[in-house]
């Protein structure tokens, strides 16, 4: 028996499209965590969540591609970009919130040293 090219073609674009909403899911949990200041390890958790569903994105994005001609193939590369221009965003505001909440950590241990005559 053989598989239908149509219903593959859908089925993996059904699946590309799963895998950008928990990508979507992710990223909003990670921006309200951020909203919330909580505190790094909490971050860094769903940050690595965020991680694997982006790369689980990508390799969903490249096994639906592979049934596509050159135009749709286009669309579909725009597609992409549009979750890696959303994920890179959260990425840099996420390594941004760790490196100020290190700083701060960094801070308060060497004021800490300094009131207990370390250096």
């Amino acid at each position: 028996m053989s598989v239908d090219p149509k219903e593959q073609i859908e089925k993996a674009k059904n699946v590309r499209r799963a895998a950008k909403g928990k990508l979507t899911r992710t990223l909003k949990t990670v921006s309200v965590l951020l909203d919330a200041q909580r505190p790094v390890p909490e971050i860094e958790v769903v940050l690595q969540e965020a991680k694997e569903a982006y790369t689980a994105l990508v390799t969903k994005h490249e096994e639906y591609t592979m049934f596509l001609n050159d135009e749709e193939y286009k669309e579909a590369e725009i597609w992409l970009n549009e979750s890696t221009n959303e994920y890179t965003r959260m990425s840099v505001v996420v390594n941004d919130y760790l490196k100020e909440r290190g700083s701060q950590s960094n801070n308060f241990k060497s004021t800490e040293r300094r009131k207990c005559g370390q250096h």
